[in-house]
C-alpha cells in the first residue's frame, strides 16, 4: 500500500509543482482593475490629506494612465504627460538618460503637484523631475506610483502596490502591452516650450472690462466708472477661462475699469500688466457721462443709431480713427511677439466691435450689431500672415439696438 501511495505521489508531484507555478503566475499578474482600485485608494488618501493636486504630472504611459485615473477621482486636476529618453553608448552599452519633455509650467499650477509613475524601480526618474519642479518653484510636490519595488529608495507618498518581484512582472504590466503600431522616436530630447501653447500662431484674447456702476445706460467712453461687486466676481472668474493657456503678457486700456479688470486677472496669471492707450474706448464727446434716456430723443442720436460712422456727437472720436488705433496695437503685437505667444488685451465694447466687424465683414458700417458683454472674450489669431477672429472658439451674437 505504501509503495502504491508513493507511486501516486511521484506521478502527481510534477503536476502539483506545475500547478503551483501557474498559481504563482496568476498571483503575479497585474490587471487594469487592480490599477483602478489603487488609483481610487490613492485619491481617497489625497482627499484625506487635503492635497488636491493643482497639477498631475504622469511619467510615461503608466504614469499618464494612472495619473489620469487619480485625477478623475479627485475632481479632474489637469494632467501633463512627461517622460525621459534613453540612449545606449556603443562602447560599453551603458544607458544614459535625460528628460524628454521639460514643460515650462505657469506658477499657478505649481502649488500642489502630484508626480505619478506607473512603476518605480529605482526612482531615478521621479527624482529627476522633482529636481526640475523645484527649479520651477513648485511649492509642494508629492509622489504616487502604482507599483513600487523594494529596491526603490525614493520617498513615495502614495504606493498602490509594493513588490519584490519586479523583474518577473515588469513585462506583464498592462500598459507595457499598449505599444502602438507606429511610434516616431525623437532624435534628441526636446523642450515643450510652453504649456497650453498654439505653436503656429499668435493669439490675442480681447476682453471687455467687467461690469461697472454706470452699466450700459450711462455713456462712458473716456470718462470712467468703478466696477460693481458683480464686476469684480466676473473678472475673478476669467481665471477659470484661461486655465491651461500659457499667457505671455496682459495689456489693458488705461481706463480705471479696464485696469482693475486686468489687475484681478493678473493676480492669477502674471505678475504685472502693460497699459496701452490704443486700447482706450471711443471718445463720445458731449455725450460723455450722460444717460441714454437724456439723449435718446434727439435727432442726432437717432441718426447715430442708424449710421454711427457719419453722425458723431460734438467732440466725439471718428470710429475710423479708433479702428486704426487697435490695428496699430495688433501691428505692435505681431512685431513684438512670436508664434506661440498668447496675449490678453482688456479693452472696451465699441473698440472690440470695430476690430471684429473689420476682420469678419471687411467694413465697420454695421459694427454696433455685434454684441460684446462685460468680460466677454474674443479670440483673435495671427496665422498665415493675417489677423482673423476665431469664430469657432468664441461665438459672436448679432444684437439689435
Amino acid at each position: 500500500m505504501f509503495s502504491v501511495i508513493a507511486g501516486i505521489i511521484g506521478i502527481l508531484a510534477p503536476v502539483l509543482a506545475a500547478g503551483k507555478k501557474v498559481a504563482t503566475s496568476i498571483k503575479e499578474h497585474i490587471t487594469w482593475k487592480q490599477m483602478a482600485r489603487a488609483a481610487k485608494k490613492t485619491a481617497m488618501d489625497l482627499v484625506s490629506d487635503n492635497y488636491i493636486p493643482s497639477l498631475v504630472l504622469g511619467i510615461g504611459r503608466g504614469g499618464a494612465i494612472y495619473g489620469s485615473l487619480i485625477s478623475s477621482c479627485v475632481g479632474r486636476s489637469p494632467v501633463v504627460v512627461i517622460d525621459r529618453v534613453y540612449t545606449k553608448h556603443l562602447d560599453n552599452e551603458r544607458r544614459s538618460d535625460s528628460m524628454l519633455f521639460r514643460p515650462k509650467i505657469p506658477s499657478y499650477y505649481l502649488t500642489k503637484v502630484l508626480l505619478v509613475a506607473g512603476d518605480a524601480n529605482t526612482g531615478n526618474t521621479m527624482m529627476c523631475y522633482q529636481q526640475y519642479l523645484n527649479k520651477l518653484g513648485a511649492k509642494e510636490i508629492k509622489k504616487a506610483v502604482f507599483l513600487k519595488t523594494d529596491v526603490c529608495k525614493e520617498v513615495i507618498h502614495y504606493v498602490g502596490r509594493p513588490t519584490s518581484k519586479y523583474d518577473k512582472i515588469k513585462d506583464k504590466l498592462p500598459w507595457r502591452k499598449l505599444v502602438p503600431s507606429y511610434r516616431h522616436e525623437p532624435i534628441e530630447p526636446r523642450d515643450i516650450i510652453r504649456f497650453g501653447k498654439e505653436n503656429d500662431r499668435i493669439v490675442v484674447y480681447l476682453v471687455r472690462h467687467a461690469e461697472t456702476e454706470a452699466g450700459n445706460e450711462v455713456i462712458v467712453g473716456r470718462t470712467d466708472s468703478d466696477l460693481t461687486v458683480t464686476g469684480v466676481k466676473q473678472a475673478t472668474q476669467l481665471y477659470d477661462t484661461f486655465v491651461g493657456i500659457w499667457i505671455t503678457a496682459v495689456y489693458t486700456s488705461p481706463a480705471g475699469r479696464a485696469v482693475k479688470t486686468a489687475q484681478i486677472v493678473c493676480s492669477s496669471l502674471l505678475e504685472d500688466y502693460l497699459e496701452d492707450p490704443d486700447l482706450m474706448e471711443l471718445d463720445y464727446g458731449e455725450w460723455e457721462s450722460k444717460s441714454r434716456s437724456e439723449i435718446r430723443q434727439s435727432d442726432l442720436y437717432k441718426r447715430w443709431n442708424e449710421d454711427p460712422i457719419n453722425n458723431l456727437p460734438q467732440g466725439g472720436e471718428d470710429p475710423k480713427y479708433a479702428l486704426k488705433r487697435i490695428q496699430r496695437f495688433l501691428a505692435r503685437i505681431k512685431k513684438t511677439y512670436q508664434l506661440g505667444d498668447a496675449i490678453i488685451a482688456v479693452s472696451h465694447r465699441s473698440l472690440i466691435r470695430l476690430i471684429v466687424s473689420d476682420l469678419i465683414d471687411g467694413k465697420i458700417d454695421d459694427y454696433r450689431s455685434y454684441d460684446v458683454s462685460n468680460c466677454d472674450i474674443i479670440k483673435l489669431v495671427y496665422h498665415e500672415s493675417k489677423w482673423k477672429v476665431d469664430v469657432d472658439t468664441f461665438k459672436l451674437n448679432k444684437a439689435i439696438h
